[in-house]
């Protein structure tokens, strides 16, 4: 449980340890039952792995967040430019490409915190419209981003080894 207020601030290099772990845990909370060991350890390496976190933290067309409690590592946000799916038809178009908060501090905030500095920092870069993939039996997801305004604007597969997840479009007028 976190004992103190939420800090959300641009992650940098020195925080790819931090944003490993919590990906890490966070993914295997809210998947690790549902697919097999070594697809989840896969995917974990690829995106969530430090190094694979410091390839993309290098790239100008990303932006990680990191939230804090007591100076404790609770949470990330990863936000991505690129060409959208045709069912995000809003205008200028970023993706929330990763939101995560630790198991333990799950309903404290920092989520929302979290949201809130990626909705910041994409209008302060220009951007209208903010859009991300859900997986659509993460009830507890969707129903997060719906009471924030994130609209369903679509589906997409998602792979995890031989498994497909559906996720759904979500999207954000800015």
């Amino acid at each position: 449980m976190l004992t103190g207020g939420i800090d959300v601030r641009r992650a940098i290099d020195a925080d790819a340890p931090a944003l490993a772990a919590i990906g890490n845990e966070s993914f295997r909370a809210a998947y690790g039952t549902t697919a097999a060991e070594a697809d989840i350890a896969t995917h974990i390496d690829a995106y969530f792995g430090e190094r694979a976190i410091r390839r993309e933290m290098a790239r100008s067309d990303r932006e990680y967040l990191i939230a804090t409690s007591a100076e404790l590592p609770v949470g990330l946000a990863k936000l991505g430019w690129g060409e959208p799916p045709e069912n995000v038809t809003g205008p200028r178009p970023l993706q929330l490409q990763h939101l995560y908060v630790h198991s333990a501090c799950q309903r404290a905030g920092a989520g929302r915190a979290l949201l809130d500095a990626a909705v910041a920092s994409a209008r302060q870069k220009g951007f209208e419209t903010l859009w991300l993939e859900v997986w659509s039996e993460a009830d507890w997801a969707v129903r997060f981003y719906r009471r924030y305004g994130f609209e369903r604007s679509g589906e997409l597969p998602f792979y995890l080894g031989e498994r497909r997840y559906d996720d759904w479009l979500m999207s954000l007028a800015l």
